[in-house]
């Protein structure tokens, strides 16, 4: 803008309306831009966590195998597998009683 002197009052809103909207157009597309490089970086660590998750999961099960296989040597093999089921039951009934009611003593309900 080297004619800024010479430009007439309604040339200078209209100037600089125009600088404006090109600023925010700038300012979308960097948006734009930074949100696509947030969401590449959140998909990569969503994808790293299931794979721990999976993992996670498989080795819990290992474990109770590897429990039930222990405790059949002491007795049959359904009953160490079914004393090891009603233990995990157990737990997940536990948890799930907590995780029901814990919200609602936190007054989250």
């Amino acid at each position: 803008m080297a004619h800024e002197k010479e430009l007439s009052t309604p040339q200078l809103v209209v100037e600089a309306t125009r600088e404006a909207l090109t600023l925010v157009r700038s300012e979308i597309e960097l948006a734009k831009t930074e949100l696509r490089d947030d969401l590449a970086s959140e998909i990569t660590a969503v994808k790293g966590l299931s794979v721990a998750a999976m993992a996670t999961l498989a080795a819990v099960n290992l474990l109770l195998v590897s429990g039930v296989l222990a405790l059949a040597t002491v007795m049959p093999a359904w009953a160490a597998a079914l004393v090891f089921a009603a233990a995990v039951a157990l737990v997940a009934t536990i948890a799930g009683t907590v995780g029901w009611k814990l919200p609602s003593r936190l007054g989250w309900h």
